[in-house]
């Protein structure tokens, strides 16, 4: 990527992410410019800067990539819940266990470990609840079973 950028465009990048303002960040990275100048070259600038990347490489340069979102994961692991007094005196903290479970889940999809629920074992449980139900009534009608024993 930074290959791609000059340095005055990965300023500028990094400028516009930080502010969220276009033309904000391009007189920061270009102050010699004139607010005019600025308001005219600003988002074409920024639209320029932007083709030549891919949105993964955006992402990472947004520092919203997949490393970032790992680390929230992993801080959510060590999740802690607090606990406050009426009097809003701190009394102790325990292991957030719903929070832990909720990222362990999500971590366990990202790495492919959990199966995906297709809606097969919902149809066992039905063949079951049918095969039941037909037993019952045969029983309450009466009729044997019969199997060949040859």
């Amino acid at each position: 990527m930074a290959k791609l950028l000059t340095e005055k465009e990965q300023e500028l990048l990094t400028e516009y992410f930080r502010c969220g303002n276009q033309v904000k960040a391009y007189k920061k990275v270009y102050p010699e410019k004139s607010d005019t100048h600025a308001y005219a070259h600003a988002s074409a600038k920024i639209k320029k800067i932007k083709e030549k990347l891919t949105q993964q490489e955006l992402m990472e340069f947004a520092n919203l990539g997949l490393g970032r979102f790992i680390a929230k994961l992993e801080e959510l692991l060590e999740c802690e819940q607090h606990f406050y007094n009426k009097d809003g005196v701190h009394v102790g903290q325990h292991p957030d266990n719903k929070t832990r479970f909720q990222a362990t889940q999500l971590l366990g999809k990202m790495l492919g470990l959990t199966e995906q629920n297709d809606g097969n074992e919902n149809n066992e449980t039905e063949e079951t609840v049918n095969e039941i139900e037909i037993t019952d009534t045969v029983d309450s009608v009466g009729v044997e079973e019969t199997t060949d024993e040859s």
